[in-house]
């Protein structure tokens, strides 16, 4: 049950697609998940590092996805939080690592 601020706040600033800013409760829409899925590519990589011990890739880092992550960080675009967590969380290889 979502609280009366939570919907105030989602007439506010509704989901949009990470991608492409059209309205979209999933924070991806259909059109740019079959877009992205032409660079996704879930692999794991066990490494031998003093931080970590794997490392996980989400996709191809080509020219669009580079982007993607740059807007994420450096142009006040932190909505798009939700669309990586998307990426990520459908992945259950991925999910199985993480948890």
């Amino acid at each position: 049950m979502t609280s009366i601020f939570d919907f105030i706040l989602n007439l506010i600033f509704p989901d949009v697609c990470g991608i492409c800013g059209k309205i979209d409760e999933n924070c991806l829409c259909d059109e740019c998940e079959k877009r992205l899925s032409q660079v996704l590519t879930y692999k794991v990589r066990n490494i031998q590092d003093k931080y970590f011990d794997k490392h996980i890739y989400l996709a191809k880092y080509d020219e669009k996805f580079r982007d993607y992550i740059l807007s994420y960080k450096f142009f006040d675009k932190p909505y798009m939080y939700k669309t990586f967590a998307k990426l990520i969380l459908k992945n259950e290889k991925i999910c199985g690592i993480i948890r």
